[in-house]
């Protein structure tokens, strides 16, 4: 009995060591914002399209593994060597990546490698399923990479426009969408990023991973509801835009946040009752955990300690790795005005004013730095747009399909590809028009800097912007447009012409935006 004792308490060393080791090698993702007063945090919690909040999914995480710990210590001890070195090396080699390139968010895949290595080292290849709740709601906590995030979030803008002018032609009202505004014969409204319903989609599934956890939902069942969950948040989502628009008081910050939540919560209602049905439908009732089976022991004495100690000694691996391992610095830039020092006021014969940006419609695209003018030549008006890269490429991204856009309340009616000369390189013209009326632009854009979508997903994920292999140049999006009286075609080709003799000027000033030099800022 006392050497039974004795190895319990090495176990429990061992335990207590392992969650020490843990909490200081991932204490980076507890950190919490500063906050901006109740409403805002709750806001900026359940609302907001950036507000991840590792913390409160990691503490999520913490209450599943609390809630399977029994079932943990009911398995015998028998580690799985190949499992859980085969997770453990690339979890020290992620967590190596993500110190060294100051990308925390990258800090979770390795926390999930870890949780699922540590288990195998503990209890074989019978651990993953019991961990596989806790480690899958970790992914809630993982940044979308910005410029997809830019897309999703313009498209959600869209798609809640047209639901809700769909919802309020229901209800009797003469709605008509313009983009990303709603317009009725009084007022119009346009759908910001925080009413998209994006943050919602994710607030919700949250939950139900507490709602799969509590009732004990697995397979079929806990799938059907996941992949519900968005779609249930979406369409409530829909509601709440609805109440915003015809309750006169939903301006004040309160009132805005309170039918935020209420319409979470009957969103949690609806996903309840789809539980029920799904119960009886796929006719599964939760069963208790497994028993552990008789005549299994725990093995004991040094076998016994190996996988403990071994997953210990990982976690101080990275431990080391967070105190230890350089952090890659940007080089230092000067001071001089950037990018105004290389796209001059006058262009050939082009004078120029400047322009107001509106940032509330670009919402979370960032920039290191923007030209918004006017220029014009004998009579001729032609706006510029240029953003370049973002002060933190981790959290903000120039390339969004709004740069495209002139502004909120405007939309696409036609568009085409285009080569533009001579270095071929791919742009897109468009008739965009404001509302329902006749004001129309035609607008040229493109991007610099970039291989595409697909290309900035792949450096989000690897984070190898944030290293010393990164891209020599930032990315840059340009828009150029002019007013287009009619959709008549001699007029069209007119605007196109004047939009590319413009594109001539600017081109040998536009090459030099975006590369990394002492001299930008």
């Amino acid at each position: 009995m006392s050497q039974i004792r004795a190895i319990d308490w090495r176990h429990i060393a061992l335990g207590v060591t392992a969650l020490l080791l843990a909490a200081i090698a991932y204490r980076n993702l507890f950190e919490m914002s500063v906050g901006y007063g109740l409403e805002q945090d709750i806001e900026m919690l359940f609302f907001h399209s950036t507000a991840s909040g590792p913390p409160i999914v990691l503490i999520l995480a913490i209450w599943f593994i609390y809630r399977r710990w029994h079932r943990l210590i009911a398995l015998p001890r028998r580690a799985s060597w190949g499992l859980g070195l085969g997770l453990l090396v690339p979890c020290i080699l992620s967590y190596g990546w993500a110190t060294y390139t100051g990308a925390q968010d990258l800090l979770i895949p390795a926390l999930m490698l870890n949780l699922i290595g540590c288990g195998a080292l503990l209890w074989g290849t019978r651990a993953p399923p019991v961990l596989a709740l806790p480690t899958a709601s970790l992914v809630l906590a993982m940044h979308i990479p910005t410029a997809l995030l830019n897309e999703i979030l313009w498209k959600f803008q869209l798609w809640t426009a047209e639901y809700t002018g769909f919802l309020l032609r229901l209800l009797g009202q003469p709605a008509t969408i313009a983009g990303d505004q709603i317009l009725l014969p009084d007022q119009q409204f346009a759908i910001i990023e925080t009413c998209a319903g994006l943050r919602s989609c994710e607030s919700l599934t949250m939950l139900t991973f507490l709602m799969l956890d509590l009732f004990r939902r697995r397979g079929l069942h806990a799938g059907l509801l996941l992949a519900l969950a968005p779609v249930v948040a979406f369409g409530v989502n829909g509601l709440r835009t609805v109440t915003l628009i015809l309750n006169p008081h939903s301006e004040v910050a309160e009132i805005h946040t309170l039918q935020g939540i209420g319409m979470l919560l009957f969103g949690l209602v609806i996903l309840y009752g789809i539980d029920g049905g799904l119960e009886k439908l796929l006719a599964q009732r939760s069963r208790p955990a497994a028993p552990r089976p008789a005549g299994q022991a725990s093995p004991s004495g040094p076998a016994g300690l190996a996988g403990p100690l071994v997953a210990s000694a990982a976690l101080a691996v990275l431990v080391v790795l967070s105190t230890t391992l350089p952090r890659w610095e940007a080089p230092a830039r000067g001071s001089l005005a950037f990018p105004d020092s290389q796209i001059p006021k006058q262009l050939d014969a082009w004078t120029s004013t400047t322009l107001k940006t509106d940032l509330s419609f670009l919402g979370i695209v960032r920039f290191r730095a923007r030209v918004d003018r006017r220029y014009e030549r004998n009579g001729a008006s032609v706006r510029l747009f240029v953003g370049v890269g973002s002060r933190d490429p981790r959290y903000g991204s120039p390339f969004s399909p709004k740069t495209a856009v002139p502004g909120s309340g405007w939309w696409r009616e036609e568009t085409r590809q285009i080569s533009l000369q001579p270095e071929a390189r791919p742009a897109r013209v468009s008739v965009m028009r404001y509302g329902t009326g006749g004001r129309r632009k035609l607008v040229l854009d493109w991007t610099e800097g970039t291989e595409g979508l697909a290309d900035e997903t792949f450096r989000f994920a690897t984070a190898i912007d944030n290293s010393a292999w990164g891209r020599p140049r930032e990315g840059v999006a340009t828009r150029i447009s002019t007013p287009l009286r009619n959709l008549n075609p001699s007029r069209q080709a007119a605007a196109e012409a004047l939009l590319l003799d413009f594109y001539r000027s600017l081109r040998p000033k536009l090459a030099l935006v975006g590369f990394q030099r002492r001299d930008d800022s």
